[in-house]
């Protein structure tokens, strides 16, 4: 039969490797969202960009029609 030191040292030491594991986990998805949210933002200013070179060069025409 073991001492009861090793047993709570095999518990401690499973214990700590399970915590380490869900903590990668957990870090591995805080950067994956991080990383969506940047490409996100990153695609919206874009996509607003485009809308306003489009909306100046539609103003752009007007003015020459009007001119």
């Amino acid at each position: 039969m073991k001492e009861p030191d090793a047993i709570m040292y095999q518990a401690c030491v499973r214990q700590m490797s399970l915590n380490a594991g869900i903590i990668r986990v957990y870090r591995g998805a805080l950067f994956a969202t991080v990383v969506l949210t940047v490409l996100t933002g990153q695609m919206k200013m874009a996509v607003e960009e485009n809308h306003v070179d489009q909306t100046n060069s539609a103003v752009t025409e007007e003015a020459a029609v009007f001119l």
